[in-house]
């Protein structure tokens, strides 16, 4: 049986010289792992070309031995993240989170569309990576069925106190007055302006997940809190966030 499906390739691995086992996120099928044959000459562009990140319009034969790609049309190839090490690692870091914390057999629709959103703003270069990284991770993190519940207090449902602390293992906020009447592993007080922009990006429509701003030293807190949560909710620790590590580290000690 034959289907189409358009999908993001999130893997692959390569089998001697002729066959490329993919992962990919399609649309209608959630996540599916395919093969992709070469015979002779006439398809080996299309083996060379269909790599992770890229966004294409699959038709899929679906086999007793499982499925194998048949045709393969490009819709975006996101070239421009390849020439920029930084920007590729941190590409291939989203791809590998989202495989990590998809639901496997679910339909993906939102999936797809955050990580094309993400995969398109670091093209563009129109806003700072670390920014993108942290919104993609929460907003990740929340369509997978680990989303916080930040709307008030856990224990006397306030929306705002002078002090309110987040606890990364459940979820929750706990204001000031609560907190010292039960104890927690952890707790990380968090700054109005790093809860406000939590809640904005867990609450709002996708389309606008990314509009917002924050200054300099909220956005380095949210960003060390939401990998923070990321880390623990993960089966294990993404190669490619070591990789994209290295690259940051790299740049702050070539700038500084």
């Amino acid at each position: 049986m034959n289907f189409k499906t358009t999908g993001i390739v999130l893997k692959q691995r390569n089998y001697l010289s002729e066959q490329k086992y993919l992962t990919l996120l399609t649309e209608d099928r959630g996540l599916i792992d395919v093969k992709l044959r070469v015979f002779g000459q006439v398809n080996r562009n299309v083996f060379r070309n269909v790599n992770v990140i890229g966004y294409y319009q699959f038709n899929i034969f679906d086999g007793r031995y499982g499925c194998v790609i048949d045709s393969a049309e490009p819709i975006e190839q996101f070239f421009e993240l390849r020439y920029d090490p930084e920007k590729l690692a941190i590409a291939q870091y989203f791809c590998e989170l989202t495989y990590l914390f998809v639901p496997s057999k679910q339909r993906a629709q939102r999936h797809i569309n955050l990580l094309l959103n993400a995969l398109w703003l670091l093209k563009e270069d129109k806003l700072e990576d670390k920014f993108i990284k942290c919104v993609f991770e929460l907003r990740l993190l929340s369509l997978s069925g680990y989303m916080p519940n930040l709307v008030c207090c856990k224990n006397c449902c306030s929306y705002e106190k002078e002090k309110m602390y987040y606890i990364p293992l459940q979820g929750v906020i706990i204001c000031n007055d609560c907190i010292d009447k039960t104890s927690y592993e952890e707790k990380i007080e968090l700054p109005n302006s790093v809860l406000k922009a939590m809640r904005y990006i867990i609450y709002k429509e996708d389309k606008d997940i990314f509009k917002f701003k924050l200054y300099p030293k909220y956005l380095d807190f949210l960003a060390y809190l939401v990998e923070h949560c990321v880390l623990i909710f993960a089966e294990k620790e993404p190669t490619t966030l070591n990789i994209y590590r290295q690259f940051v580290r790299r740049s702050g000690e070539e700038n500084g």
